[in-house]
């Protein structure tokens, strides 16, 4: 039967590029992720070369940020299955990162310090700060200052106050916090940069950890003279933190994520074909 063919995925691995393409079913949510359809729907990729009788795959060289275009609705409560298969170009070695970036309601990429609170750190603002201030003074909060780390909090502004995170993801974030000192009852904290917005005293405060990841399910770093298949299973959204493999909070739009020979400028080829992302 017709319904029986769509459950059916075979991959059929030449030297080239997969010439078995993806189901209806299974690529509905990623816009030619096959290469099919040339290079619409993505940012990065160079190019789209053949791979063998029929089939087409994507190709990059050198270091490049690749995402799909078009969002992708979630229901961020349920499983979802993220792979695609990767192959060398050459002989040399390709060091990728494989995932998703993820969005709010208003489609507002999603941080990872946005949704990674310091437990314990939840205070308010002890005076009032102007746009352009480089010293927030906040009150004491008993876990603040055991928990600085120089350059690794930031301070966001607006929170919830209660320790629930309701306020996830929370955007109004300071620059990274380089010094914290006693300041008779309250905490003086400076910072690396004036801060952009002006906050009343009494404003909800607490400290993030300062984060510049994404969400990765697979990465690999070595020369993958076959056609590898790369991802796995993002769980449902968490409370508070950016682990891999999982949605952040407040996710309801993605796009998919390839950090193709990151960091690489050597001439390193990569190879990519049959993008899937589908709920399990």
């Amino acid at each position: 039967m017709r319904s029986t063919k769509l459950l059916i995925l075979v991959f059929v691995i030449l030297g080239g590029c997969t010439t078995t393409k993806i189901s209806d079913e299974t690529k509905k949510l990623v816009v030619n992720g096959d290469a099919s359809d040339g290079l619409k729907n993505w940012k990065g990729f160079e190019k789209v070369v053949d791979g063998g009788k029929e089939g087409k795959c994507f190709y990059v060289r050198n270091s490049m940020f690749v995402t799909s275009k078009k969002f992708i609705e979630v229901d961020a409560s349920k499983p979802y299955d993220l792979y695609a298969m990767f192959k060398s170009g050459n002989y040399m070695k390709n060091l990728a990162y494989f995932g998703l970036l993820q969005y709010d309601k208003n489609k507002k990429q999603i941080s990872a310090t946005s949704v990674t609170p310091v437990k314990g750190t939840d205070t308010e603002l002890a005076a009032a700060c102007t746009k352009g201030d480089k010293e927030i003074i906040v009150k004491d909060a008993p876990a603040l200052l055991k928990v600085f780390k120089p350059k690794r909090m930031r301070i966001i502004f607006e929170t919830d106050g209660n320790g629930k995170y309701s306020d996830l993801p929370n955007d109004k974030i300071s620059d990274i916090i380089m010094t914290a000192e006693k300041d008779g009852d309250a905490c003086k904290l400076t910072l690396r940069y004036p801060i952009k917005t002006s906050y009343p005293e009494g404003t909800k405060v607490r400290l993030h950890k300062s984060c510049g990841h994404f969400m990765y399910v697979g990465n690999f770093n070595k020369n993958l003279k076959k056609w590898t298949k790369i991802g796995g299973t993002i769980k449902p959204e968490v409370k508070t933190g950016s682990p891999d493999s999982t949605f952040w909070r407040g996710t309801k739009y993605v796009k998919i994520l390839i950090l193709a020979n990151w960091g690489q400028k050597e001439g390193e080829e990569l190879l990519v074909d049959d993008i899937v992302f589908s709920q399990k």
